[in-house]
């Protein structure tokens, strides 16, 4: 499997968030781009940023962002800060752990 800096490639859906548990809805995703930008959908907002980091070091800086009014069960801004306090991940098979301040945030393709 080709990766970026160790991170696999591809769209990452978030399956799993620090003190809700099982996100079954779609609105949650990360990409790593080979430029060392991140994409992320949080909901009803797209934010970007860099990224540093590899071989189970990572750090995420959330630059830019919309700033879309989200329903009230959203967790956007939650989502967003936590990728803010990401300090390293695990890559396994079909499944990402990124691990911060927040605790661990599970993703899936």
């Amino acid at each position: 499997m080709t990766t970026v800096d160790g991170l696999p490639p591809g769209i990452w859906t978030l399956i799993d968030f620090p003190g809700v548990g099982a996100v079954s809805e779609p609105r949650y995703t990360i990409q790593f781009l080979p430029t060392h930008l991140v994409d992320v959908l949080a909901d009803c907002n797209r934010a970007g940023g860099p990224w540093t980091g590899g071989d189970g070091a990572l750090s995420i800086t959330i630059t830019t962002s919309t700033m879309a009014y989200c329903p009230p069960d959203s967790l956007s801004q939650p989502y967003l800060l936590a990728l803010n306090g990401v300090s390293g991940y695990t890559a396994m098979e079909g499944t990402l752990v990124l691990h911060g301040a927040a605790g661990d945030m599970s993703f899936t393709q």
